[in-house]
């Protein structure tokens, strides 16, 4: 028996979705440009200046690991400072004669040429106070993060709508719907509200400051802190074991030192 009319449409999809495929496997073979390539393009269609756009946003973020480490050498300072003034405290106490080499919290106590081992952070303490300074630097500057990240998936978007809803020469619609004169034409009716507020806002953002206002409009102050958990758990534990890392090697190194000198 002939296929029936739905047997008829739908094996015109399938073809319609293989030819489809094809055509996106011949873009994905189609060689990409190279850096230069493409930073010559860039400069070509858009402007030189175009090549550093998004800068201000980057250099902004440049205070994270800023925030990160002063306020991790400002932590370590003051409690080494304080182990310092215990050791010679409790020198003192035992009445032997004290000399500090160097001044300061920093500085090395001797007794007749020997010079004891400057005090160390603990593994914990160094955990701990990285974690810390990832923290706080976290939850400064992630409200930039997010606009920065946001600007990006805004961009890709609206990109990615262009290109869907372009329309072939045969009047079909990107999914192979037929698009009658009715819903081509537009320009007569005018488009509800709950439409137009939506195309709002998919609005391209202008500039980071922009983001987070309409961030902020549309989800109050702690829409800008929006995702900081997982971005807490997957940076502070890295800042974490690094600083832990740095202290264990920075003993280690000075413990080999002293070995070689005695």
């Amino acid at each position: 028996s002939p296929p029936s009319q739905q047997q008829q449409q739908g094996i015109k999809q399938q073809l319609q979705q293989q030819q489809l495929q094809q055509q996106v496997a011949v873009q994905v073979q189609v060689q990409q440009p190279n850096l230069w390539e493409m930073m010559h393009q860039i400069a070509t269609n858009e402007g030189v200046l175009q090549l550093w756009h998004g800068t201000w946003s980057s250099l902004l973020l440049v205070s994270n690991p800023a925030i990160q480490y002063f306020l991790y050498e400002q932590i370590r300072v003051w409690v080494l400072g304080i182990k310092s003034d215990r050791q010679l405290r409790r020198r003192r106490r035992l009445g032997r004669g004290v000399a500090v080499v160097g001044g300061g919290h920093g500085g090395r106590e001797t007794d007749g040429g020997s010079i004891p081992s400057l005090p160390q952070l603990t593994a914990m303490e160094a955990f701990a106070f990285g974690a810390l300074s990832k923290t706080v630097a976290t939850v400064v500057t992630y409200p930039l993060q997010l606009a920065q990240v946001l600007i990006r998936l805004r961009n890709n978007e609206l990109k990615n709508n262009n290109t869907a809803t372009a329309v072939p020469d045969d009047g079909r619609s990107s999914s192979g719907r037929k698009i009658t004169s009715k819903e081509g034409d537009d320009d007569d009716d005018e488009p509800p509200e709950e439409e137009t507020n939506e195309d709002d806002a998919k609005k391209e953002y202008d500039g980071m400051m922009d983001c987070l206002y309409r961030q902020y409009t549309r989800g109050g102050f702690r829409s800008l802190f929006q995702g900081m958990n997982s971005k807490l758990l997957q940076t502070v534990l890295s800042a974490a074991f690094t600083f832990l890392t740095y202290e264990q090697t920075l003993a280690l190194v000075g413990k080999v030192i002293e070995s070689n000198s005695a």
